[in-house]
């Protein structure tokens, strides 16, 4: 049984050819490397630093071993507006989306913002300070954009807003 081999596809398109052993070995590796980052992506977390990139609003600057993340002057206040339009109940997505379109807000890479992008970032805690990792939130080392109250209401007009 051992020498038995098997053939395979990989997503270059090449084949490969293992045996089981080989195999189990992989996967091992696979499982174990997979805990090393989710081990490595929580201590992240709890030390406030975000898992991910950092939404808009922020900058995540490094400067040696030392990594932390500041309020972007460019876009924050365009985030804060974004929550207060939001939070008023009186605009759509779409209405705010366009407002904030034509006020210079893109992605990152310099593209228009859609509207599942836009909910995302208006349901996002890292702009009130936090940091989330696995349904856990911990205090996050930057400075909020919005404060408890905006966000609160900004979340229930979303909410009404799906509800029509």
């Amino acid at each position: 049984m051992e020498n038995l081999k098997y053939w395979t596809i990989t997503r270059s398109g090449s084949t490969m050819s293992a045996t089981f052993d080989e195999v189990a070995w992989r996967k091992d590796q696979s499982a174990q490397k997979s805990e090393q980052v989710k081990r490595g992506m929580r201590k992240r977390a709890e030390k406030g630093l975000p898992t991910g990139a950092v939404p808009l609003g922020y900058v995540l600057l490094r400067e040696g071993e030392r990594t932390w993340v500041e309020v972007d002057p460019a876009t924050a206040p365009l985030i804060r507006e974004m929550f207060d339009l939001a939070a008023s109940g009186k605009h759509s997505l779409r209405q705010i989306l366009a407002a904030m379109t034509e006020k210079g807000l893109q992605s990152r890479k310099g593209a228009a913002l859609g509207v599942s992008a836009l909910r995302w970032l208006l349901r996002n805690p890292f702009y009130l300070g936090q940091v989330r990792f696995r349904d856990q939130a911990h205090s996050g080392g930057h400075a909020p954009l919005v404060d408890r109250q905006t966000f609160e209401h900004t979340d229930r007009a979303l909410v009404r807003r799906r509800k029509r």
